[in-house]
């Protein structure tokens, strides 16, 4: 599969998120999810098997008969890195998400567990309040593209 396919399912099934967490008195952390949802298994088996992560029944809280079962593969962190960037050019949709966060994830030191400093949590700040902005007032593509 090439990364001009990739961008394109994951332009129409796919969601790039960063989760905040409230840690009550200790400072809020972040985490980039990267996932795809399909009906088909086996694609979502290529996904994993090309770039990692896992794939997982989704559960659905329908009980109607003519629901296919649905699977999504998700990628965490650094991980998902090399997925962003190798659908970054080819992204129409979700060009925009892609770039804020792979900006989010570029400044994530992985495995450091000193607490970070507050510029630092005020750009994963930014980087989250940026991508949630932008799902809930995502410009059409077209004049995103234009």
């Amino acid at each position: 599969m090439t990364p001009q396919y990739w961008a394109g399912f994951f332009d129409g099934e796919g969601c790039v998120r960063i989760q905040k967490q409230r840690n009550g008195r200790y400072a809020d952390s972040y985490a980039l999810t990267v996932s795809l949802s399909n009906t088909d298994r086996g694609i979502l088996d290529r996904l994993r098997e090309t770039f990692g992560g896992v794939v997982q029944n989704k559960r659905t809280t329908s009980n109607k008969a003519w629901w296919s079962p649905a699977w999504a593969w998700r990628i965490h962190g650094n991980a998902a890195v090399d997925f962003l960037e190798a659908i970054e050019p080819f992204a129409i949709v979700k060009h925009s998400e892609i770039a804020i966060a792979l900006e989010y994830q570029r400044g994530v030191n992985p495995g450091n567990s000193r607490p970070i400093s507050a510029s630092e949590r005020a750009r994963r700040d930014d980087c989250y309040r940026r991508l949630k902005t932008f799902k809930t007032h995502r410009p059409r593509w077209a004049d995103e593209v234009a």
